[in-house]
């Protein structure tokens, strides 16, 4: 719950007048993920964060309950390859929905890990919105 909150909380310094969907659990899955592969300071410097409690468990976990996962790709010898496999595995768990998530460009020989996660609402509103008053604006994501 403070996890929630504090992310929350910044999320609405950075966008105080847009409205805001987030996935906590998402957030800390990926965290948690990314944490698996840490070394060094960078290992160090998330342990020091207090609402991360972390298990040798959890990648079993995570497959076993989320069905996540590691995809191992070279981005040495194969970059556009890698790019081309995310995107397709990002245009496939959003339907479609979303395409060309990784720009042509936006991952080198350089990049070490992508971390990927795919959520959107689909649900129905208590009060549908009128078509009237709603228009097409261009989608930021939020880091």
């Amino acid at each position: 719950a403070e996890f929630c909150f504090d992310a929350f909380k910044e999320l609405k310094v950075h966008h105080a007048n847009d409205n805001i969907f987030y996935s906590p659990l998402s957030i800390i899955s990926a965290l948690a993920m990314v944490y698996l592969g840490a070394r060094g300071n960078t290992q160090s410097q998330m342990e020091k964060v207090s609402y991360l409690h972390w298990c040798k468990e959890y990648l079993e976990c995570a497959k076993k309950f989320y069905k996540a996962g590691l995809e191992e790709v070279n981005f040495k010898t194969a970059t556009e390859e890698a790019r081309q496999l995310i995107n397709s595995w990002v245009e496939k768990e959003t339907n479609g929905r979303i395409q060309d998530f990784l720009v042509s460009g936006s991952v080198d020989v350089n990049t070490v890990l992508v971390l990927v996660n795919a959520i959107y609402f689909k649900g129905v509103w208590k009060t549908a919105f009128k078509e009237d008053d709603t228009r097409e604006v261009p989608f930021n994501v939020t880091e």
